[in-house]
């Protein structure tokens, strides 16, 4: 019974998760799975960030989804886990 409704929870927070990034914008989308360490997805977000409007081209638009979305996300997550607010996985703690 317990197992039941563990699933049921966690099918249903998957769900509420599923919408609340449908929401957001991609750039958004990568900056939150960053945070949450959420993979599914990320390449096809990606994706859609590097692939350049008309005006642009797609080498500028990579080094934009650089600067403006990885690097600022992957440096929040630096400081929250330096300031003992996120446990990162053994997997890629570097005292380990």
């Amino acid at each position: 019974m317990i197992e039941h409704f563990q699933t049921a929870t966690a099918e249903e927070k998957k769900d509420v998760q599923q919408e609340m990034l449908k929401g957001m914008a991609a750039n958004e989308r990568l900056h939150w799975k960053i945070m949450h360490r959420y993979k599914e997805d990320v390449e096809a977000d990606i994706d859609e960030l590097v692939t350049p409007p008309r005006s642009a081209r797609k080498q500028e638009r990579a080094v934009w989804v650089l600067n403006k979305v990885l690097l600022p996300a992957m440096k929040e997550v630096g400081d929250k886990f330096g300031a003992g607010e996120l446990i990162l996985p053994s997997c890629c703690n570097p005292l380990k």
